[in-house]
């Protein structure tokens, strides 16, 4: 019998008539889906009793599922009332001019407990990656978006797959968190898959791949609000799709529906943030206790009293010609990495006050880690007695802390011996909304410009929590994001009361998706995608317009990357970071020397400190000069293709390495509509490159970024070929 098919004149998707699996999509003769090897589902259920114990259900238990084929749509029932006491059904529409396929869910149950995730539809793609000898590779949105190129790659990581559940784990694909959008690619042949979640209430998720027996499994799990007996239809179509092109256009699609939900508006068009968000400050960063990582007992260092880091300072905003933005790491006089509590200051209010003056007299900026919504009863950082367990106790602090479904309490975040001992705060509750509001108008009165208050709330999320008594479901779900929201709305809205509407909040990685407004600038963790593949701008292509997003303190950089094989990494990164549009940043060592990054200890040697200096005043005078209305605020576009310049390979500490063009480029459209190309040459040494400019005659070279400098070259034959200086920019107008 012939197997179920839903076809038109752009997609075939196809069915297993026993199972009811995904076994084909195919598109242009190819087949984006690998052959069933097994028994594979096309859905996944997780329920829970009342006890919080869980129960997974697979569409594979269920007698052979019915299909109801219509024009243009399908339905696929599954029914196991009888045994399972489950029905499901799987409704798939296609348009006959399409190649988008919507796929909607209808469940119904009758067990005890609740349904807490399914997991729909379930896509195994083949694995033919490019280390296998293919030419495949996925996009995850994670950690603002990386490439992956080899599944070993991150299974040999410290970092390898494990599967979301309380507590969070961090790094990894939830979202709205670490992982800020809501789609999936997979790239093959010049076609792509695009497997995307059009959900404008941005429900908590697990996005997600990992290795399957048949392939490569692309994972789309959603959390229901803890589905009690009944039917519970999905609020939103999961699309997937297929086109011609890279993760570029796949990323054009979800933009376009993106802004057509997203109320964030444009920096460009916002008039309640403070100037300086426009100027580019460089962001200086630097603990003034410890010695350059973040456990054990942490002294004052060479930086403390605050003012003592002034000449430092004062040399560096001479040498790098540029406004900064100093962000201090273990200031609190609680405790480093102590949340929710971080005032007073260490040695006082007093000294912070005039450390922020001095900076504001030199037109420079100042801003302070916190540690988000976390509690801690006790903490081995600063001088190993911070203690607040009897007050935890007496006040029985713990219910609100986010519960596990079991009733447990734990976390995992920045939490254990050496750091701290403690908890996760539900961001539902008043007392969330309450300590944070507190905190921040603290920070905000002593003259501080930004606030990284949700550091550790990777992407600003809601981290998983059970407990009803904060007036949301028994699991996680669509409750999360508006908890969220509701929290940075009070901190907002009481900072402004105070006096103190021109203070910026942000987080540790790009704020996910509905915090866009709310967040506009913060601290990205694109450079922890190298333990999973390559890293790659797609967060900036997506919502570079509605933020000004810094490049981080490049925290762990070294636990993925070899720095004495590959020397030239910390240029590496600068350039990634300035054609993704954001600012630049820097880390201090004792010494006040430019380092590697944070949590590298100030014992390992330093880079080379003039060239990678002069590089990021270079950088940074395009930012400020005729670079400013692209990469400030500017919409990115695919890029150019560039060839010609010389491969590089960047040597990844557990016997992998990724090879770098020694060019990297980026293609902006300024608000205006005026379009510039950039290329960067992060090599100490001259590259001869050929770019990809079809349809032009000539191209405006700009090899000043005063914009003073220009040049029409000829387009021969569609390509421009230009040589570019070692640890240099250009930019090209056509």
């Amino acid at each position: 019998m012939e197997a179920p098919r839903l076809a038109n004149s752009h997609l075939t998707l196809g069915f297993d008539r026993q199972t009811g699996a995904l076994a084909q999509l195919r598109f242009k003769n190819r087949n984006f889906i690998a052959p069933i090897l097994g028994k594979r589902p096309l859905v996944e259920l997780n329920f829970r009793d009342a006890s919080g114990e869980a129960l997974r259900v697979s569409s594979t238990d269920f007698p052979p599922p019915r299909f109801v084929a219509r024009d243009g749509s399908m339905e696929i029932e599954f029914d196991a009332w009888d045994s399972l006491r489950v029905r499901v059904t799987i409704s798939i529409a296609l348009a006959e001019d399409s190649d988008e396929s919507f796929w909607r869910i209808e469940t119904e149950h009758g067990r005890e407990g609740y349904l807490e995730w399914i997991e729909f539809p379930r896509v195994v793609v083949p694995n033919d990656l490019g280390a296998v000898g293919g030419d495949a590779r996925l996009l995850w949105p994670a950690l603002e978006g990386v490439l992956i190129e080899d599944l070993a790659h991150r299974e040999k990581s410290p970092l390898p797959y494990q599967e979301i559940e309380y507590p969070n784990h961090g790094w990894c694909g939830y979202y709205p968190g670490a992982a800020a959008f809501q789609f999936l690619t997979y790239e093959s042949g010049g076609s792509i898959l695009y497997f995307g979640s059009h959900d404008p209430r941005y429900t908590t998720k697990e996005i997600e791949y990992c290795r399957d027996d048949d392939g490569i499994r692309l994972i789309q799990k959603v959390y229901l609000d803890a589905g009690p007996a009944g039917k519970h239809e999905l609020a939103y179509p999961v699309v997937l799709a297929a086109m011609e092109g890279d993760w570029y256009a796949a990323a054009g699609r979800y933009r376009r529906w993106s802004e057509s939900v997203n109320s964030a508006i444009r920096i460009s068009e916002r008039t309640d943030l403070p100037p300086w968000i426009h100027d580019s400050p460089i962001v200086v960063t630097y603990p003034v206790t410890g010695h350059g990582h973040h456990s054990g007992k942490t002294d004052p260092n060479e930086f403390f009293p605050f003012i003592r880091a002034l000449p430092v300072l004062e040399k560096l905003g001479d040498a790098l010609d540029s406004r900064l933005l100093v962000l201090l790491m273990h200031w609190e006089g609680t405790a480093p990495w102590a949340p929710p509590y971080v005032w007073p200051p260490r040695g006082g209010e007093t000294g912070l006050r005039e450390f922020a003056d001095s900076l504001h007299s030199r037109n420079h900026l100042l801003g302070l880690y916190c540690s988000g919504t976390a509690w801690t009863n006790t903490a081995d950082t600063g001088d190993g007695t911070y203690n607040r367990t009897a007050e935890f106790k007496r006040d029985h602090l713990i219910r609100y802390m986010c519960r596990g479904p079991r009733g447990e309490y734990r976390c995992k975040i920045c939490n254990g011996e050496g750091i701290r001992l403690g908890y996760d705060i539900c961001p539902a509750t008043d007392f969330a909304r309450d300590v944070m509001a507190g905190e921040a108008n603290k920070i905000a009165a002593s003259g501080i410009d930004y606030i990284q208050l949700f550091d550790q709330n990777l992407g600003c999320a809601a981290y998983q929590c059970h407990d009803t008594a904060h007036g949301h479901s028994a699991a996680p779900g669509a409750w999360g994001a508006p908890a969220m929201r509701g929290l940075l709305a009070h901190v907002r809205a009481s900072l402004n009361a105070s006096g103190a509407p021109h203070v910026l909040l942000g987080c540790e990685a790009a704020a996910a998706e509905p915090y866009l407004h709310d967040l506009p600038i913060n601290d990205l963790r694109f450079h922890m995608g190298f333990c999973m593949g390559r890293p790659v701008p797609a967060y900036s292509y997506l919502f570079h317009e509605y933020g000004c997003n810094f490049m981080g303190n490049q925290v762990e950089a070294l636990m993925s990357i070899d720095e004495k094989a590959s020397p030239w990494n910390l240029a590496l990164r600068l350039a990634h970071s300035f054609i993704a549009g954001d600012l630049l940043a820097i880390v201090l060592n004792g010494k006040g020397e430019l380092h590697w990054s944070w949590c590298t200890k100030w014992e390992v040697p330093p880079p080379p400190q003039e060239p990678h200096l002069a590089f990021i005043r270079r950088l940074n005078a395009w930012r400020r000069g005729a670079g400013s209305p692209f990469l400030c605020g500017g919409r990115m576009l695919s890029p150019a293709q560039v060839a010609g310049a010389e491969c590089v390979p960047l040597a990844i500490r557990w016997g992998l390495q990724l090879d770098y063009s020694a060019v990297l480029t980026s293609h902006w459209q300024s608000q205006a509509g005026a379009q510039a190309h950039f290329l960067v040459n992060f090599l100490d040494r001259p590259q001869r490159i050929r770019m990809a400019l079809g349809g032009h005659d000539e191209a405006c070279v700009i090899t000043q970024p005063s914009g003073s400098d220009m040049a029409n070259i000829p387009v021969r034959e569609g390509c421009l070929e230009l040589d570019i200086s070692g640890l240099s920019a250009v930019m090209i107008r056509t």
